[in-house]
């Protein structure tokens, strides 16, 4: 069984996510399922990192059954793999040893792993809209044109707009990007300087530091 143990503990250290599956907990005295704000809390995320890894528009709209990818983090990976060997206590006639052999186990493992890290969260971020304007086409105007007349660069444009090719027709309507650049974990580490390495550590929910950050989301910093 510690072999078993061992192996969980060398597998979860090696996890970018964990599976959860959405499942039921009892509140007010009735099995409800799960919320994003449950979940979060749980595994000590936050709501807007926990969404936005799962590319979820709607909070409110998880359902029962529904698979999560949860973010792991140094803070989170002891949790997960409590929830894993768990499992084992069912199939052993001496749950004793089982206990006495987790808590061993659980010892090296968090030895192991770096300390748990102290952190403070910035206050949540007002993220630049991506848009400013909407424009429609007039007959004879082009792409060129248009991004002379609002002063945004041609190619982020065309990347907006999902336009695969320079024509466009009278009447189209052309979203104008924002002049300003969007908030993200590399904007943040250039300005309070410090290692963009560390904050995406921190802030490990968020897949790619050029992403725009979510609305009030807090930074670990």
């Amino acid at each position: 069984m510690e072999g078993k143990v061992n192996f969980e503990r060398d597998r979860v250290k090696k996890l970018k996510d964990f599976p959860h599956k959405i499942g039921t907990k009892w509140r007010k005295g009735k099995k409800v399922p799960e919320t994003l704000s449950d979940i979060a809390g749980k595994y000590m995320l936050s709501v807007s990192g926990l969404q936005l890894y799962n590319g979820i528009v709607d909070a409110n709209k998880i359902q029962k059954g529904q698979k999560l990818k949860i973010p792991a983090t140094q803070a989170n990976r002891p949790i997960y793999y409590d929830k894993v060997i768990s499992g084992y206590a069912e199939n052993l006639l001496y749950p004793g040893k089982f206990i006495a052999a987790k808590e061993l186990i659980k010892e090296k493992f968090v030895t192991k792993e770096r300390p748990r890290e102290n952190f403070k969260r910035l206050p949540g971020i007002k993220q630049v809209p991506i848009f400013s304007a909407k424009h429609i086409v007039k007959r004879g105007e082009g792409l060129l044109g248009i991004c002379r007349k609002y002063g945004v660069d041609f190619k982020r444009l065309k990347e907006l707009n999902k336009l695969k090719n320079d024509s466009i027709k009278p009447g189209q309507k052309i979203k104008i990007p924002n002049k300003a650049e969007p908030i993200t974990l590399k904007t943040v580490a250039f300005k309070l300087k410090r290692p963009l390495k560390e904050l995406w550590r921190l802030n490990s929910e968020i897949k790619w530091s050029t992403s725009p950050l979510p609305d009030n989301y807090r930074v670990r910093v």
